[in-house]
């Protein structure tokens, strides 16, 4: 006797291992070209559960101290929406003095390079990134990875790069990052749309009125 197969939004679900992963979910997306400037790279997605986002962000070895004037982070100063450690000359005089290396700048190569690997790496771990931008002495990365905390996934990322900028035959210098990174967490579509144009569109001079400090 034959018997009825369900619906298939029904035969979905009944055929899914209880508690089994779906597994990540995509959906129809846009590229859009690199820049010239910044080898930007973004991807628009309409998945409606993508969140959490990280905001992820790290400077090169000794060109963002503590003590810079445009404001840093420490174990004190590192909430989103607070105030960051505010300039202080003498304080960055000590960090400056105690580098074991040269401040690096990153020249075009090596910023493609380690825009390359941080897109090889997303991909292998099927983390969707929403927005990439390498500097010459900094890194944003926008990006759902909420299968790892966001300091595991800008550790990754920055692992990553220096063996691949090693590989290439880059660095033989021992320190290429900052220790730390900046990790911030966005839970909404307004702070993501917020974050999204900080990378593509506010690296050289922020529009007016925009501050970091609302994403």
């Amino acid at each position: 006797m034959h018997t009825p197969r369900p619906p298939l939004a029904r035969r979905a679900h009944a055929e899914r291992t209880p508690g089994a992963s779906r597994g990540p979910q995509r959906s129809s997306t846009h590229l859009a070209p690199r820049s010239r400037g910044g080898f930007v790279r973004n991807r628009y997605t309409l998945l409606v559960d993508l969140y959490p986002v990280y905001f992820l962000t790290w400077p090169t070895y000794g060109t963002w101290l503590h003590g810079d004037p445009r404001g840093s982070v420490d174990d004190e100063h590192n909430i989103p929406g607070t105030d960051r450690l505010a300039p202080n000359a003498a304080l960055l005089a000590r960090r400056s003095a105690a580098l074991r290396e040269r401040p690096l700048i990153l020249d075009p190569r090596s910023r493609e390079i380690v825009h390359g690997a941080i897109e090889s790496h997303a991909a292998h771990r099927s983390w969707t990134i929403h927005a990439l931008n390498v500097r010459s002495n900094h890194v944003h990365v926008v990006v759902s990875a909420s299968s790892h905390a966001p300091e595991v996934a800008a550790g990754q990322f920055k692992q990553w790069s220096t063996r691949r900028l090693r590989e290439h035959g880059e660095f033989e210098r021992h320190h290429v990052w900052a220790r730390m990174a900046s990790t911030r967490w966005i839970n909404d579509e307004r702070s993501l749309a917020l974050a999204i144009e900080y990378v593509r569109h506010a690296q050289d001079a922020p529009p007016p009125g925009f501050s970091l400090l609302s994403v």
